[in-house]
């Protein structure tokens, strides 16, 4: 039997991140698929998709468990790509980075205020990191220097720092939890009120005054007083986890439902086709 009868082709269904390569025609989704012997877990891949294609190939980079984790699955985990190195942050004090089946496990200690899990991250340079917590706190790694910053106030029940994107070092964004956005610009993080406390996961800043923010709702924002409610053209709305900028289209992971793109002020489903070609 060959290695990939192993498991259903689903790997489209449970969008967590996608993330831009260094070739145009190439996207890298985080998802999650489900082992045909193992039907209820759910173990988390890295797969890369050349959409330049009319039947888009798809090829599985790392898979969680055989490569990272000994006794257990990453249940909910971002990825950035930093030159070849693939950094994994999640469900654990710290990242992973898996650089061409070399792996590390990197912690962040003595931090105050210290943060707990790590659950996101934005890459703003070569040496620039910025790591969102699962308890509101954002870690700042420049040229190996660490410094933390509770960002979400500790009165909000649910704080995870889910999403945290920005443009350069001067203009960042958090969202997570129940309605939580804090925004820093230059000097101070200070805390957005959105238009409900529905949950939050994912933020793109296209410029200062149009930003993408994903979750319960996805929201189109300016930056300042207007909200706009995105959904697809007949009114429905799917739960929707990530977004990302990629050859100037604005894509949505949206979990079971698959990809979309933002287009004419709603979003369009994605089609990457059936994953015809699947190798690990």
């Amino acid at each position: 039997m060959d290695d990939d009868d192993d498991w259903v082709e689903e790997i489209y269904t449970l969008l967590i991140d996608v993330c831009s390569g260094k070739n145009p025609n190439e996207l890298f989704i985080v998802g999650k698929i489900h082992p045909q012997n193992y039907p209820l877990e759910m173990n988390s891949i890295l797969i890369h998709v050349d959409i330049s294609k009319p039947q888009p190939e798809s090829r599985i980079l790392v898979h969680a468990v055989n490569d990272i984790e000994d006794d257990g699955h990453l249940s909910y985990f971002n990825c950035i790509i930093k030159d070849n190195e693939i950094l994994y942050i999640g469900d654990f004090n710290g990242y992973i980075k898996y650089d061409n089946g070399q792996i590390d496990r990197i912690t962040f200690n003595n931090l105050n205020p210290s943060p707990s899990l790590i659950e996101s991250a934005h890459l703003i340079d070569h040496d620039h990191i910025i790591y969102g917590s699962y308890d509101g706190i954002v870690i700042n790694s420049e040229n190996n220097i660490l410094t933390a910053t509770r960002v979400f106030e500790e009165r909000y029940s649910g704080n995870t720092v889910e999403g945290i994107h920005g443009i350069g070092k001067s203009f960042l964004l958090a969202v997570g939890g129940d309605g939580c956005i804090a925004k820093f610009e230059g000097d101070t993080w200070k805390n957005i009120t959105p238009p409900n406390d529905a949950r939050l996961s994912g933020v793109w800043c296209r410029s200062r005054s149009e930003i993408y923010i994903t979750g319960d709702y996805l929201w189109q924002w300016d930056g300042a007083e207007k909200w706009s409610m995105l959904t697809m053209e007949d009114g429905s709305m799917p739960k929707t986890f990530d977004v990302i900028e990629y050859q100037g289209i604005i894509y949505v992971s949206a979990s079971l439902s698959g990809l979309f793109c933002i287009e004419g002020g709603h979003i369009i489903p994605v089609d990457l086709g059936a994953p015809a070609i699947i190798s690990r």
